[in-house]
């Protein structure tokens, strides 16, 4: 037996409403439930959907990640993105989500590619204020429309 003292499932899914009376889903492929601890839930090969009172959805995916149900947050690892399929997709390999205020954190390399063109790489992000609000952490590089920046070597 593998994990003796928790409870498992091939598919497990969360669903609720955030304080802003939206709906989300978080759903992984194979989940198991801590038997000591049962709002704790360990996640594997996640996908989740977040909305934006303004209907924007944003999705996010994850190797894995440890849900708190008691706290509605979730701490993600592996080949984290976060994406809107009309603004950016950002990549990083751990974040930290408060699911009810749409609060992000990563304390990592994070790579921002925006649609339309344009890149943003930073050592860390924060996302707050309900989603709206993103500040790029520790030595960021943004580049937009140009193809060399000032500076930049040539091959």
């Amino acid at each position: 037996i593998e994990n003796p003292d928790s409870i498992s499932a091939r598919t497990s899914t969360v669903t609720g409403l955030d304080r802003q009376n939206q709906p989300y889903e978080v759903t992984a492929k194979r989940g198991r439930q801590d038997a000591v601890k049962p709002n704790i839930v360990y996640l594997e090969d996640i996908e989740a959907v977040f909305r934006k009172p303004g209907g924007k959805v944003y999705n996010v995916t994850s190797a894995s990640g440890v849900y708190d149900d008691k706290a509605k947050d979730v701490n993600l690892e592996g080949q984290v993105v976060i994406s809107e399929a009309t603004t950016f997709t950002a990549r990083m390999e751990k974040a930290y989500v408060q699911i009810e205020t749409k609060a992000m954190t990563s304390d990592v390399p994070v790579t921002v590619d925006m649609v339309g063109g344009g890149t943003i790489a930073a050592n860390g992000m924060q996302i707050t204020d309900d989603g709206t609000k993103i500040l790029f952490l520790n030595g960021v590089k943004a580049r937009f429309g140009a193809e060399t920046g000032k500076g930049d070597q040539t091959p």
